[in-house]
């Protein structure tokens, strides 16, 4: 749909090795199985259908029975099927997620690493695949000879018609998908792959994830190597004054670069507030510790305030501390995943500044709060990945120093989103708080400040955060 084209502009690349590592990569729950299986069976399936057509066309006898032999081939099979993969994700369930006592012991997501492959319980899931997979190859093989029988078969109804063979065309296709996703996860894995599952705690039901090791070979050969010329342009790519890192995660080499300075005057716009004696994030105390920072943030600027977290649990647990207090003084408290979804939060936040806005992930990037609407952002904890998230334990595991070299540029480049909230124009000013103690006490933190604008910054006490934001917004 996208026509040739020779200069490619890639805006908001500091999304390009996401995006990519998304594309080419896939998820396979067991659910799509079944999907697959109720779209061609049943009553009103693909395959009825089939039959169906034979039916009202002027099929000869030989091919009217060849349709129905393959039909019945394809039928019998579905069941046996359901019951096979039935065992094969039981088995990936029980060896991935249970300990040796039967116990349920792990939920999110277990990494598939070459090691588990050499395992004893592994090689009996690849018999259990085996016999999966020559049922899959089956049924594939079915629908194939079922769409080469009825290609040209003329109705009456040709719209009916063409619909049944564009819907079994595509059921040709997704039956090749699964079957060759499913070989690759359990029996046939890459060399550069990445490989996962996860687990639904509510109903148990697993998924099956591969994503690539490296993206910058893929993209060169495919896409930068193919145009004139490619710029990667967004107002956070660099970290620590340097395009270093965004250019080795997504190859893209030999490049010309250039900082641009922003419009803005940081300096006088944004205070960056960091109080020094705030406890650290490994300290029990912690979260009431950001629950009385936000709550008396949020009291100093009379609402107007969004704090930024990285997880939903620590976001709760802050909306629940300080909503009854803050409505004694007439500030809402707008807690995502809580009060509703994020542009229905966002909408009441515009609508209604006295408020503050709680958000995790899709809250640090996006959103547009230009004005008096946002003037102070509380930054609960520096935004590193999960240390234990497949794809970036696996990235991690390539660098000699993979925390400083890989985590901490990741990080800031989050930071810098999260920051970039607050001064959308001109004449906006406010205040970033920055409760994570390690900005301060850590070596890393300085590489984090130096990669913010040019602006002010303090290091207050906690008691005297609420006088450094309202001297700053003059009130």
């Amino acid at each position: 749909m996208i026509p040739d084209y020779d200069i490619l502009i890639v805006d908001e690349a500091h999304h390009l090795e996401e995006e990519a590592t998304s594309q080419l990569g896939f998820e396979l729950p067991q659910s799509a199985f079944d999907d697959h299986f109720q779209i061609l069976g049943g009553d009103r399936g693909l395959l009825n259908d089939a039959v169906a057509a034979v039916g009202r066309s002027d099929l000869g006898d030989p091919r009217r029975e060849s349709v129905r032999r393959t039909v019945g081939t394809a039928t019998e099979v579905i069941p046996r099927l359901r019951e096979a993969l039935a065992g094969l994700f039981s088995g990936l369930a029980t060896g991935l997620f249970q300990d040796m006592s039967g116990r349920s012991y792990r939920n999110g997501e277990v990494r598939v690493t070459p090691s588990t492959r050499t395992q004893p319980a592994w090689s009996e899931l690849e018999v259990l695949w085996e016999n999966t997979n020559l049922m899959l190859s089956e049924l594939g093989n079915s629908l194939a000879n079922l769409q080469v029988t009825l290609d040209g078969l003329e109705v009456e109804d040709d719209s009916s018609q063409e619909r049944l063979m564009l819907q079994l065309g595509e059921q040709v296709a997704r039956s090749s998908v699964l079957m060759g996703r499913l070989r690759e996860f359990v029996a046939e894995p890459r060399e550069d792959g990445i490989y996962w599952a996860t687990r639904l705690p509510q109903s148990n039901d697993i998924s099956l994830h591969l994503a690539p090791l490296h993206v910058g070979e893929t993209l060169d050969r495919t896409l930068y190597s193919t145009k004139e010329s490619v710029v990667l342009t967004s107002a956070t790519l660099s970290t620590n004054g340097n395009f270093n890192h965004i250019t080795e995660r997504v190859g893209f080499g030999d490049a010309r670069h250039l900082i641009l300075g922003s419009p803005f005057d940081y300096e006088r716009a944004a205070l960056v507030c960091a109080p020094r004696d705030m406890t650290q994030p490994s300290d029990s105390e912690y979260q009431s510790a950001v629950n009385a920072a936000v709550q008396s943030a949020v009291l100093a600027a009379g609402g107007r305030t969004m704090a930024l977290f990285t997880s939903h649990a620590a976001l709760r647990a802050c909306a629940s501390a300080v909503r009854n207090r803050l409505r004694m003084d007439g500030i809402d408290v707008l807690a995502q995943g809580v009060d509703g979804a994020p542009q229905r939060l966002l909408a009441r936040f515009l609508d209604r500044p006295e408020s503050l806005l709680l958000g995790t992930s899709s809250f640090w990037e996006g959103v547009d709060l230009a004005g008096d609407a946002l003037q102070v952002l509380v930054v609960a904890r520096l935004p590193f990945n999960v240390p234990t998230e497949p794809v970036f334990a696996s990235r991690s595991e390539l660098y000699e120093a993979p925390f400083n070299q890989f985590a901490v540029p990741q990080a800031i480049l989050r930071l810098r989103q999260g920051f970039g909230r607050l001064i959308r124009t001109r004449s906006d000013k406010g205040v970033v708080v920055i409760l994570d103690q390690r900005i301060l006490s850590k070596g890393y933190g300085r590489t984090f400040m130096r990669s913010l604008p040019p602006v002010s910054v303090s290091t207050p006490l906690m008691e005297e955060l609420p006088s450094e934001i309202e001297r700053w917004l003059g009130r």
